[in-house]
C-alpha cells in the first residue's frame, strides 16, 4: 500500500511516508551474496565474500540418531 505524500506545512511531510520511501530506496540498493544469500551494499559485498563460506549440512549429534 503506497501512501501519497501530504504536505503538513511549509517543507513538512508525513514522517511515516518519508521513512517508507527511505526504506524502499535502501532495500533496492542491496545486492545478494551468491554464496549465502545475505544482502549487502555493493562495496561491502566484496569484503563479506572474502570470509563467506557455504553452510555445511548438519545432521545433528550422533546420540540423537534413532536406531
Amino acid at each position: 500500500m503506497k501512501k501519497e505524500m501530504v504536505a503538513l506545512g511549509k517543507d513538512q511531510y508525513d514522517i511515516d511516508i518519508r521513512n517508507q520511501a527511505a526504506w524502499e530506496s535502501s532495500q533496492a540498493a542491496l545486492v545478494p551474496c551468491n554464496i549465502c544469500g545475505r544482502t549487502f551494499l555493493p562495496d561491502r559485498l566484496v569484503v563479506h565474500q572474502r570470509s563467506c563460506r557455504p553452510k555445511k549440512t548438519q545432521n545433528g549429534p550422533l546420540w540423537a540418531i534413532k536406531k
